[in-house]
């Protein structure tokens, strides 16, 4: 015998079954918008506990140079402040993108962050062809820290004593006068550059690996010109290893007012600072952001702090997240059109 369901009982069970359905739909959706909220609570305390683990300020560089002093220096100051521990870590090799993708790679918890130069932030992304990951845009700016002038030096045997004579001598012979560098696509290098490109003079480029032995290049004689680093060179400047010209920044530096500026000497439009700051991996809260750029702004301004660093030939320069990621895109603009002009490449 068959059986056969009449239509309110078929009526009767599809509605049944759409109401089980429906149940079983606001079921899921109330714990997918709980598990949400759970997670937007969960990173709300994880980010108002704000560090919970040491801070590791990277370092693209070798121990000792300007970068690294700055870092030590901010991790001593910043350690109370922030109630963690913050670690200096060095992750040298080409030229700042070891640690660059380092950084970049790191969770954007605010644990881990680049403090580095221009060079990797600025000049990379436009040298070399296969980087993996872009300077500018896999960042969020938190301050800038301090910043500093190099000096255009000569041998002393070599006839020069201006700039302007350096660009007569120059021009008089084209090809014939070499400059030393830090390295290929270096700030030292593309200071040198944008001098030639300004100047329209044409000198060789001689790389070196750092600035001691490039600055000891231009003592030796290998090369005859230098742009160096003016804190760690105006020693050998009074003792006469070296002969100073210029400073590289738009203003006479305060440790040695007698050096005019480049832009004085012959070349108005001229002007490079060095700078070094202080970036977090793209993603990392803003709250988070803004806890870090308070802190190193505040551990910045600690007098004895600020001495330290005046000392050893800094000023100290800090501003807000916004601020400092408007002059980081300024400062591509100009070293783009710089590098690419200059034809300057790495693989």
């Amino acid at each position: 015998m068959k059986t056969y369901l009449r239509i309110p009982a078929i009526r009767q069970l599809s509605g049944t079954i759409n109401r089980l359905v429906i149940a079983s739909t606001a079921r899921q959706l109330l714990m997918v918008l709980a598990t949400a909220m759970m997670a937007m609570v969960m990173g709300s305390v994880r980010v108002d506990d704000f560090p919970g683990k040491p801070i590791h300020l990277i370092v693209p560089y070798a121990p000792g140079g300007t970068v690294d002093i700055l870092a030590r220096v901010l991790a001593e100051a910043s350690t109370p402040i922030l109630g963690q521990s913050v670690i200096v870590e060095n992750k040298p090799g080409a030229g700042g993108t070891v640690a660059g993708s380092y950084v970049a790679r790191s969770s954007p918890d605010g644990h881990t962050l680049f403090v580095t130069d221009l060079s990797p932030l600025v000049i990379s992304r436009v040298i070399y062809n296969n980087l993996t990951f872009d300077p500018v845009r896999d960042f969020v700016p938190v301050t800038m820290g301090t910043v500093s002038t190099l000096a255009v030096a000569v041998n002393p045997g070599f006839p020069a004593h201006s700039v302007r004579q350096l660009i007569d001598m120059a021009k008089a012979q084209p090809g014939k006068i070499n400059f030393s560098s830090t390295g290929t696509g270096s700030i030292v290098h593309a200071a040198a550059e944008l001098f030639k490109q300004q100047a329209h003079v044409d000198m060789v480029h001689v790389p070196y690996k750092g600035g001691a032995p490039a600055v000891t290049a231009v003592m030796a004689g290998e090369v005859q010109v230098g742009f160096v680093a003016l804190p760690t060179t105006l020693e050998l400047a009074k003792a006469g290893k070296l002969r100073l010209l210029a400073v590289t920044q738009p203003t006479r530096s305060r440790l040695a007012p007698e050096l005019p500026t480049v832009a004085e000497s012959g070349l108005p439009e001229y002007g490079v600072t060095v700078w070094q700051g202080i970036v977090a991996p793209k993603g990392t809260p803003s709250k988070v952001i803004s806890k870090l750029n308070a802190a190193f702004v505040a551990a910045l301004a600690i007098p004895e702090v600020k001495a330290r660093l005046t000392e050893q030939g800094f000023d100290v320069v800090t501003n807000t997240p916004d601020e400092f990621g408007s002059y980081i895109r300024q400062e591509a603009d100009k070293w783009e059109a710089v590098i690419k002009a200059a034809r300057i490449s790495r693989e």
